[in-house]
């Protein structure tokens, strides 16, 4: 049984990017590979380089999902809310976009460090 390195995932993205690097996919592609390996200042210029291909493009949505989640990695907890924010404007009804702003909500309190917070029954 092999086991898998994530850091591998990074050397079979990279290459990549000679052959075309004006595929707008490969961007944020590049960027969640990179968040995954805890390289969030390389995920945020990847998801920027995307953003700067194709400002219009339909996945716009999903560039914002990856830079959101590049800063939170990064520990820029507002700068993130407001990407989510961004993303909410495309899909509000998504599960996704939901759970990352509850989290960023904990992430961003003082309060969690204190330890688990307990909610009383109405």
């Amino acid at each position: 049984m092999a086991v898998f390195n994530p850091r591998s995932r990074s050397k079979l993205v990279t290459p990549n990017f000679p052959l075309n690097p004006s595929c707008v996919l490969a961007w944020p592609s590049s960027g969640m590979v990179n968040c995954h390996v805890n390289r969030p200042d390389a995920a945020v210029a990847a998801v920027q380089r995307a953003m700067r291909l194709s400002p219009l493009d339909p996945m716009s949505y999903f560039f914002r999902w990856v830079r959101a989640y590049a800063l939170v990695l990064a520990g820029r907890y507002e700068e993130a809310m407001d990407w989510v924010d961004r993303t909410f404007q495309d899909q509000p009804g998504s599960h996704v976009r939901t759970r990352a702003k509850v989290a960023l909500c904990w992430a961003s309190s003082p309060s969690h460090w204190s330890g688990p917070v307990r909610v009383q029954p109405v």
